[in-house]
């Protein structure tokens, strides 16, 4: 299982996960769900606005140099996928080109990984594949991608964030703060009335109070 700041996940549950966030993020976009039965020619899902996206959790927590091993490995992977299932792809989109491939895996800690996605799309765009845009791009994205739909999907899921209060730093007391966590919620409402109403700043001392009361618990 890979540890994250909302929990741990292995490779199932974070496209599940992620699932779930596309559909709200894109929505609009007409977001495209692809199932993986039969294989997945190297996309688990599209939007007709030309994106489309691979998920990718690693197997547990590893130091940088092996995480990024493994994310470009998975990355050169995938998307030569687009080559090999050209046809049967061509069918799904129907007309619609991809114009960017993203990769979306909790985390990243190498820019290196950016330098490859590059890399890597500058050699697809040469192969002039029918479902590409002249304009093909690769992109990483993780979880601070969706901030505003990870709390929706927590919810939707029933999935506790997982993690102790002593670990996490001040981004991640801002998405505790705001989940429908209840101890959270009660410590927001609790701070509010102790807090006076004429102090300067008092949305940054009620995050501070908040902070302090869910690490004393």
């Amino acid at each position: 299982m890979f540890k994250t700041k909302i929990g741990e996940f292995d490779g199932n549950s974070w496209e599940a996960f992620c699932q779930q966030c596309f559909r709200l993020k894109y929505e609009t976009e007409g977001y495209q769900y692809m199932p993986a039965i039969n294989g997945d020619y190297g996309i688990e899902g599209f939007t007709r606005t030309g994106l489309v996206f691979q998920c990718y959790c690693p197997d547990n927590n590893t130091d940088a140099n092996t995480l990024y091993e493994a994310q470009r490995d998975k990355i050169t992977k995938d998307l030569s996928k687009l080559e090999l299932y050209e046809k049967p792809l061509s069918v799904y989109l129907a007309g619609c080109a991809i114009k960017t491939w993203i990769f979306v895996t909790p985390e990243y800690r190498k820019k290196e990984l950016v330098k490859h996605c590059r890399t890597k799309a500058d050699e697809h765009k040469k192969l002039n594949l029918s479902i590409l845009d002249p304009d093909f791009d690769v992109l990483i994205h993780d979880l601070d991608n969706f901030t505003k739909e990870v709390p929706v999907v927590l919810n939707y899921l029933n999935r506790g964030i997982d993690i102790s209060p002593d670990e996490i730093d001040d981004n991640q007391h801002l998405l505790w703060k705001n989940t429908s966590i209840s101890l959270v919620d009660n410590a927001n409402r609790k701070n509010k009335m102790l807090l006076n109403t004429n102090a300067i700043n008092p949305e940054q001392k009620i995050d501070l109070l908040t902070t302090l009361t869910i690490k004393n618990k």
